[in-house]
């Protein structure tokens, strides 16, 4: 049965214990040594409003450690607690922050088992108690190195790719150069983090034992505080901050080739109505190799490695090809008008394994460089994209799992601005997207990559702001994002072994 009204004000079960208060009585009170909740004018001035709007309630006794005490114990009704009988909005928590600062938060503080001069003062406080443990520099010299456990990766294919990684007798098919333990364990770990986000704590909210000992969630910055905590999915991917000339290239490489054949997961949001039934009957060896891409199954690396054995499946890696997953955006809603809406196309977005790599200009060839001395002749298949270089059609950037371009080229490419758009030169492909009056539509924007790349993006936004390459990536659609820095940060250079 749900409380209504007063009576789920009246219930205390509903509000969190958060800390106390000893206030020296003046004069004489009529404060016994039974609690008894307080209001109006009995009350300290700075709890009187929230009182008065049913946000906290107040109960007081006598010190029984110093009867020239009083002792105050402080409910708060959390965020996540009664919202259809109290609406709050972010400036009433920032005023109630200011309130849980003053509180001692102690068991021992609420239960007065103490004399007062010997209380431990645990605060609820937006001051670091130590400035080390809280910098951006002391957590980016202190990171914990990858650890990653095989058994507890649900995804065959994700699996399979980390067991190559970390085989310690059979190096990496298709890589020259041996792997170091940590490369090993940074690649494992990528491939998990891009797989299988874990669900993890809003890192705003930091876990408080109240003193009453039950948990609840607080942060410190807003003053919000919730009895339930509120969960995110990580992100397919992150920050690749290796020390500068640890092999972060590499790295990169390697999970571009343990991974050579996956596919991206088609957004929730697109994948209903996406298999329409078919007029007769196909084949056979059709339908087979449909329910193989409807299931994205990564078939390329498997028909690769047959092949290198001798076993050649034309007719079955052409009807793979031919059947490319792919989804469908609906046209955003015609605006209301007297005029007859004219229905528009729906965009067709294509699956692709491709992994795109953004590169600073000055390193264009230093990874053309290290792609030839770390990988075997033809292990990829990879696409160069310099300021001179017209992008393919869509087709056939898919059938490449590598792509490398100049952060220059990628900005002109995706501009509006760009003079790549005067002239629609792609008459003749299929999946043209170029507007009526030839206006040029870049491919990047039709195909859903499986990766993406940004090498050096601590330097990709303009001081903090975005800038045309991050609107640009942000009109894409990719599964799993990188950025890879030595320093992801101005100012954490240094210290690496000695601060650990």
């Amino acid at each position: 049965m749900h409380l209504v009204g007063e009576d789920f004000f009246q219930d205390l079960a509903n509000f969190i214990p958060v800390g106390s208060i000893t206030v020296k009585l003046r004069g004489p009170q009529s404060l016994g040594n039974v609690w008894v909740e307080l209001f109006d004018h009995l009350l300290p001035p700075e709890f009187r409003p929230f009182v008065s709007k049913k946000w906290i309630r107040v109960f007081a006794s006598r010190h029984p450690q110093d009867q020239l005490y009083s002792l105050f114990r402080i409910y708060v009704l959390p965020a996540d607690t009664g919202r259809r009988f109290l609406q709050r909005d972010s400036h009433d928590w920032a005023h109630l922050r200011n309130v849980l600062k003053n509180l001692n938060a102690s068991p021992d503080a609420w239960e007065g088992v103490k004399p007062i001069d010997q209380l431990d003062q645990d605060r609820y406080s937006d001051d670091p108690k130590d400035a080390d443990q809280k910098s951006l520099f002391y957590l980016f010299n202190t990171l914990p190195s990858p650890a990653i456990s095989p058994s507890n990766v649900s995804c065959p294919f994700a699996k399979n790719a980390i067991l190559s990684l970390l085989d310690d007798d059979n190096n990496l098919v298709g890589l020259r150069t041996k792997l170091f333990a940590y490369q090993k364990r940074s690649a494992a770990t990528m491939i998990k983090r891009e797989t299988e986000p874990a669900l993890v704590l809003d890192p705003r909210l930091e876990t408080i034992r109240g003193p009453d000992g039950r948990p609840f969630f607080y942060d410190q910055t807003t003053g919000l505080l919730l009895r339930q905590p509120r969960f995110y999915d990580q992100a397919k991917g992150g920050i690749l901050a290796e020390t500068m000339g640890f092999g972060k290239t590499l790295i990169c490489l390697a999970i571009i080739l343990a991974t050579r054949g996956h596919w991206p997961q088609i957004p929730p949001e697109y994948s209903l109505g996406r298999f329409p039934v078919r007029p007769n009957v196909g084949s056979l060896l059709l339908m087979t190799a449909v329910a193989i891409n409807r299931e994205l199954i990564p078939w390329k690396a498997f028909l690769q490695e047959h092949a290198s054995q001798g076993f050649q499946y034309m007719r079955c890696e052409t009807l793979l090809a031919a059947n490319t997953p792919s989804y469908n955006i609906p046209a955003p809603e015609a605006r209301r008008s007297r005029r007859p809406a004219t229905a528009r196309p729906g965009k067709l977005v294509t699956l692709s394994t491709t992994t795109l790599v953004i590169v600073p200009l000055n390193l264009f060839s230093h990874w053309r460089n290290e792609i030839e001395t770390h990988l075997r002749e033809g292990v990829l298949h990879i696409l160069y994209v310099d300021n001179d270089f017209r992008m393919p059609s869509a087709d056939t950037i898919s059938k490449y799992d590598m792509i490398i371009m100049s952060k220059q080229r990628f900005e002109q490419e995706m501009s509006l601005k760009s003079d790549l758009r005067n002239v629609c030169e792609c008459a003749a492909d299929k999946r043209c997207g170029c507007s009526p009056n030839g206006q040029y539509h870049s491919p990047l924007e039709d195909i859903h990559f499986l990766r993406v790349i940004v090498d050096e993006g601590h330097d990709f936004a303009s001081f903090g702001r975005k800038n045309n390459a991050v609107f640009a990536l942000q009109k894409m659609h990719v599964d799993r994002r990188w950025i890879v820095s030595g320093t992801p940060s101005p100012g954490l250079l240094g210290v690496e072994v000695s601060t650990a």
